[in-house]
């Protein structure tokens, strides 16, 4: 599956990532301790951090591997990021909300729009996810987006601003309802 330039919902509009968007990346997601709180890297010290990892995403984006999204409300207020991991098998669905937007519902919404698409798509589309344990918020954002929890997975991630070493993740994953 082959994700689509953007997606939209009521409230959003998810847009590719751009390399007008390290200040912002910066200065909301990844030198705030609180959105990165449960994330796999460590907080970012510098500008030149985040400008390094945007540049990553983008050539991965250009390979077509990984699929970079921010989202934005419709007056342009970005609330969160959104990544999708393309394999044969499934789509890997990651998601960040800024933290002053949290408890908003956004989170939902960015997880409904992928849901949505993937819907439509032809085949048995699979989309998986997983989060810190610890992270109660992003798992019932996913449960109630209409993920199933697949279990545990021990000692299968990293979340070095919770915690040293590696952490406990739960699984999700979702496929298209029969009918």
């Amino acid at each position: 599956m082959t994700p689509p330039p953007e997606f939209s919902t009521p409230r959003l509009r998810l847009r590719p990532l751009e390399e007008r968007d390290t200040q912002l990346l910066y200065d909301s997601v990844t030198s705030d301790p609180l959105t990165m709180r449960y994330l796999p890297w460590a907080l970012h010290a510098s500008l030149e951090n985040t400008r390094s990892l945007v540049a990553l995403y983008l050539s991965s984006r250009q390979a077509g591997e990984k699929f970079f999204y921010i989202a934005e409300t419709r007056d342009a207020e970005p609330v969160g990021l959104l990544t999708l991991y393309p394999s044969p098998s499934k789509l890997t669905l990651g998601l960040i909300v800024i933290a002053r937007h949290r408890r908003s519902g956004y989170g939902r919404e960015m997880i409904r729009s992928v849901l949505d698409w993937a819907s439509r798509e032809p085949g048995e589309p699979r989309v998986v996810a997983d989060c810190d344990v610890e992270n109660l918020a992003s798992a019932a954002a996913l449960r109630s987006a209409g993920f199933a929890c697949t279990g545990v997975l021990p000692a299968a991630g990293r979340s070095p601003n919770a915690g040293p070493g590696k952490r406990d993740l739960l699984g999700f994953s979702w496929s298209r309802p029969a009918t």
